[in-house]
């Protein structure tokens, strides 16, 4: 382990020597981001993130723009390179290197990310004018339908004071049977930015229920239909059949509240770029309280009927299941930050920083008691365990975040007591931005070394029909990233490596498990958006190699492709007419198990090699957005081969409708 860290940070700092800008820039390429299109609502209406450790307020781009609209799935609006398991809402897992990661501390929520938000991702707003968003996307039949409502509210009680109501709700029946989802996700924001004191709240309420249908049970259903007589989707057969009661379902509820104070000390006056006299604090102390509530319940009715057929194992109760996990967790981050205007004489600033971690879990224990129920069957007693554990960590960061074409960060956190004592993570990023004749390019890098400990969950857990009590290793990563990006040319090129030593996966029983070695992964990305006259192509492709594929498989060519026609219609409506495609090639996919909500290797079904393609038309006028679209036109061309994962296939064709609106007054 020790040769292991000590190489990686050799390679780590050799690497970050390099110039690089954070990964935030590349959002620059997508072309809705062009200066052309920066519109007048949205200067009234500023927000932001807050990041490196909610110290810095990190400036994003109001989405008023056309450009990739039909993109109704929120998890493919970051990342176009995902799996999942078919229905909008559904788990899914990235099959890009880039944005590969997990959750060791409640591992059931690795499948669904985008719905449980590291509050790192929220954005608080400053408006002169209240601001409004409603946004709806509709598929049908009616029995088979798809909903996605979002709604958005905020508004400046003072020009200080900001309050803010998010509300999205999917609700998607799915084209096959046993595959609703309804996920509601409601959030409420206050933010107040004086001279002096700023504070930062959230609470959020996310309720996430998802009917699990375990798969189609035959998959010649879909690759051979003419051996069938079955007349839509809906009527294949899956594993957990809801018409006979045998249903499976995934409940998580999740509370968050967020609150992150700052004091200015100290006062310095200075010039801002506009040559206009400012004031600004020596430096800035901050609290920071995270708490966070998961809970996640998985239940199956008549589990005796899948003995031998999808769980092999039942240890108490052949009747049904109703596993429940909890965990709570409180952190309290204390920090300082000494400002970088303040230091004129080595132009960087710093922060140091230490925190408090408390993890409450309560999980299912095996029970000591049973009773009969009124049809003779002996019932367990459940039994549940409760644990808490505790964790400390101090660290450190110095910065430049200031100038116009040079920024870098470089910072270290070690844990010194509790469960993780020993884990560490070095990170660093660096950016440049040059001219090149007419053009402005950026060269970028960013990585990290890090050492975790596996979480509770990942080396004990005992549920109805699966159970795992493991001792696993710290497992231990490094990340480096890479790349040039020339934004008025839009085009930009990215590398990735990963060496993880001790990789913990999940294998072919749906256990966890952990790799010896070490792994070596690479990912070469390019980005490139052509335009001619009124044509459009914005192009991604992934090149990936990973060096044990049956630990951690991914595709080895992944591609996504927008064209399209645009113009302005009556010197008013923007319109754009074209079709996307999404590719990847054949690899090992991973399977999905329901009782965990994991993604887990195997090597018996080789998925990919098919094109799903979908055409749209956008229309763009004033504050509204109007869309059309129809996913999978290709369906059955060139082969019937449209799974996604094992047992797990893409809709059939289906017309969507989608709208925007905006209201700023």
């Amino acid at each position: 382990m020790k040769e292991f860290i000590k190489t990686g940070l050799y390679i780590f700092l050799a690497f970050f020597c390099l110039n690089a800008y954070t990964q935030e820039e590349n959002d620059n390429l997508r072309p809705d981001n062009t200066a052309k299109n920066v519109s007048k609502a949205a200067k009234k209406i500023k927000h932001w993130r807050l990041i490196d450790e909610y110290t810095l307020l990190d400036s994003v781009p109001l989405d008023t723009f056309v450009n990739n609209f039909q993109t109704t799935n929120p998890v493919f609006k970051k990342n176009p390179f995902n799996i999942h398991t078919g229905n909008l809402g559904s788990p899914y897992q990235s099959n890009s290197l880039e944005f590969l990661n997990s959750n060791n501390d409640f591992i059931f929520t690795n499948s669904l990310v985008y719905f449980f938000p590291d509050p790192s991702t929220y954005l608080f707003y400053n408006t002169t004018v209240p601001y409004t968003n409603l946004s709806y996307s509709y598929s049908g039949p009616k029995q088979r339908s798809e909903d996605n409502t979002r709604i958005l509210f905020t508004q400046n009680i003072t020009p200080y004071l900001n309050f803010g109501i998010s509300y999205n709700l999917i609700s998607s029946i799915g084209m096959y049977q046993g595959q609703r989802n309804d996920n509601q996700m409601t959030r409420i924001n206050i933010s107040y930015q004086g001279e002096k004191y700023s504070i930062f709240g959230v609470f959020a309420y996310n309720d996430i229920r998802h009917m699990e249908n375990g798969g189609i049970t035959d998959d010649s259903f879909i690759l051979n239909p003419e051996q069938h007589d079955y007349p839509d989707a809906q009527s294949i057969p899956v594993y957990f059949n809801v018409k006979d009661n045998r249903h499976s379902k995934n409940y998580l509820k999740n509370y968050q509240v967020f609150i992150s104070q700052s004091y200015g000390i100290g006062r310095i006056k200075m010039k801002d770029t506009t040559n206009n006299e400012i004031s600004l604090p020596v430096s800035t102390v901050y609290h920071t309280l995270k708490f966070d509530s998961k809970q996640r319940t998985y239940a199956l009715n008549k589990l005796y009927s899948y003995y031998d057929k999808f769980y092999s194992n039942i240890y108490e109760d052949s009747l049904q299941t109703a596993d429940s996990t909890r965990l709570r967790q409180l952190t309290n981050t204390f920090q300082i930050r000494f400002n970088e205007e303040a230091n004129t004489l080595l132009k960087f600033g710093m922060r140091i920083f230490i925190d408090n971690e408390l993890n409450f879990y309560r999980v299912n224990s095996q029970p000591t008691k049973h009773y009969r129920d009124i049809n003779g069957y002996y019932r367990p007693v459940y039994n549940s365990t409760d644990s808490l554990l505790s964790c400390s960590a101090i660290g450190g960061q110095i910065f430049k975040n200031q100038g116009r074409n040079f920024w870098w960060n470089a910072g270290i956190k070690l844990y010194f007591q509790g469960y993780k004592l020993g884990d560490s993570q070095i990170t660093g990023k660096l950016n440049t931005l040059f001219r090149v004749k007419n053009d402005t390019a950026g060269i970028y890098t960013s990585g990290g070394l890090y050492l975790n400990t596996p979480g509770l969950l990942l080396t004990k857990y005992y549920s109805n029909h699966i159970k795992w009590n493991y001792t696993l290793k710290d497992e231990k990563t490094l990340k480096l990233r890479g790349g040039i990006s020339i934004p008025t040319r839009r085009f930009d090129v990215s590398a990735e490596i990963r060496l993880i030593n001790d990789f913990i996966f999940w294998n072919q029983e749906a256990l966890p498990d952990q790799a010896s070695g070490v792994i070596q992964a690479y990912e070469l990305k390019l980005r490139q958006h052509f335009k001619l006259w009124n044509l459009n192509s914005f192009n991604q492709v992934s090149y990936q190699v990973t060096s044990q594929k049956e630990v951690l498989p991914l595709p080895t060519l992944s591609l996504f492709s927008s064209n399209y026609y645009e113009n302005v219609l009556f010197k008013v409506l923007r319109t754009q007419i074209g079709f996307d495609i999404k590719y990847h090639s054949a690899y090992y996919a991973p399977s999905y198990f329901p009782a965990t909500g994991q993604f887990y290797i195997q090597n018996n079904i080789k998925v990919g090699d098919y094109p799903l393609a979908d055409v749209f038309l956008n229309f763009h006028l004033k504050r509204a957005r109007l869309g059309f679209k129809y996913e999978h036109i290709n369906l059955g061309y060139p082969n019937n081969n449209y799974f996604i994962i094992p047992h797990y296939s893409s809709n059939p064709g289906r017309f969507k409708i989608y709208v925007s609106w905006n209201f700023f007054d």
